[in-house]
């Protein structure tokens, strides 16, 4: 870890040595570069402490200027580097970033929590969005194309099978309301092909059935197995 330290918004600030006397600073969020000056962390303030021996800062530079001792001040190790970044970061990022940063990371949140092309449980499955409202509540959808007029409908959101049942990123879900279309109606996974019994036993039974309350891990499952069922049939 060295002299850096990773926030809880995914900003990273790293100390780093120059030709200068002070100490430089870089501020990255997520891997990208915002900032960073050779001489933004004061030499008289960051890198040093008094030796063991020495009670507090007052004693040892007394006994430096004095010239009783040379090595009255020792280095920062990384964990003093740590702990200091740790408490300043927030006013280190505003100082050299700005107060308004933090908008635009609550906004870059809000569009990456939001987009269900950057969830990782949809990763690789090619699927359009279709969030609506009607007179239950806004609920959530993703339709992914399976082939020969088959889809798999992912939707979450109120009144449906889903946790939380109500309006939320789709990061926040992690289960959902799954259905199987074909030509347009909803339909069995047995009738598509499907014989996995594990998929099948999620399904109720009826003339319209739905699997009610899926882990969101199982989904990309579901969708592998429909495909497959797609091509040997």
């Amino acid at each position: 870890m060295g002299r850096t330290h990773t926030t809880k918004e995914g900003f990273q600030l790293e100390v780093y040595s120059s030709l200068y006397v002070d100490w430089g600073l870089t501020i990255s969020l997520k891997g990208e570069e915002l900032f960073t000056g050779p001489c933004c962390l004061s030499a008289e303030s960051y890198g040093s402490k008094p030796a063991p021996q020495y009670e507090d800062w007052d004693e040892a530079e007394a006994a430096s200027l004095d010239g009783d001792d040379d090595e009255a001040f020792v280095p920062w190790t990384d964990a003093d580097w740590q702990e200091c970044l740790a408490n300043e970061a927030e006013t280190l990022i505003e100082a050299y970033l700005g107060p308004d940063i933090w908008d635009t990371v609550v906004q870059n949140d809000a569009q990456l929590h939001n987009d269900p092309h950057k969830i990782e449980w949809l990763s690789g499955l090619v699927f359009a969005v279709e969030d609506d409202e009607d007179e239950v509540g806004q609920r959530r959808r993703v339709k992914v194309a399976l082939g020969d007029d088959v889809a798999l409908s992912i939707v979450a959101g109120c009144g449906l099978y889903s946790e939380p049942r109500g309006w939320a990123a789709w990061s926040e879900y992690t289960e959902v309301e799954v259905g199987i279309f074909h030509a347009g109606a909803l339909t069995s996974p047995r009738s598509v092909g499907v014989t996995d019994e594990s998929i099948i036993d999620l399904f109720e039974t009826g003339g319209s059935p739905v699997a009610p309350y899926v882990p969101v891990g199982i989904v990309s499952k579901m969708a592998a197995a429909i495909t497959i069922a797609q091509k040997e049939g």
